[in-house]
């Protein structure tokens, strides 16, 4: 069986062709896609955007720490000058869960729009051995697309 050349290369062509067509559909932004969110009603008053709300595993370069296990909940603020009481309210949806799992950390992440860019909190809190909630506040910023 004789193999032409010129067939390998169109063949490697086309190929080429189907994996830039590919990435173009799966990666380029067509601007048509939408952010997915669910309003939600604080004891406030006040509506806030839940982004995300995940179990998040505590593993660190392959070593997995249980303790570090914790929900981590993400949201755009109802007020663009968050405060921390609003952040305290709505990490009051997710203390039942993470207490119910036995867990005694939880994240919640507050940003300013519903497009994730730019600069936003972060608020980790923390449970002691008495069952109380502590919590410490950071800023931290998307760089990806900013």
């Amino acid at each position: 069986m004789k193999i032409q050349i010129s067939s390998v290369i169109l063949g490697v062509v086309v190929a080429c062709l189907l994996l830039l067509g590919a990435f173009t559909f799966l990666w380029i932004d067509t601007g048509g896609s939408k952010p997915i969110f669910r309003d939600q009603v604080l004891p406030s008053g006040k509506v806030i955007k839940i982004k995300s709300f995940n179990l998040v595993w505590g593993i660190e370069h392959e070593d997995r720490r249980t303790n570090d296990d914790q929900f981590a909940l993400e949201y755009v603020s109802s007020d663009a000058n968050t405060d921390s009481m609003e952040t305290i309210e709505v990490f009051e949806l997710i203390r039942p869960v993470s207490e119910l799992w036995g867990f005694n950390k939880a994240t919640v992440s507050v940003f300013p729009t519903i497009h994730r860019k730019g600069k936003y909190y972060i608020y980790v809190f923390v449970r002691n051995v008495t069952g109380k909630w502590t919590f410490s506040r950071h800023e931290s910023k998307v760089f990806i697309n900013d």
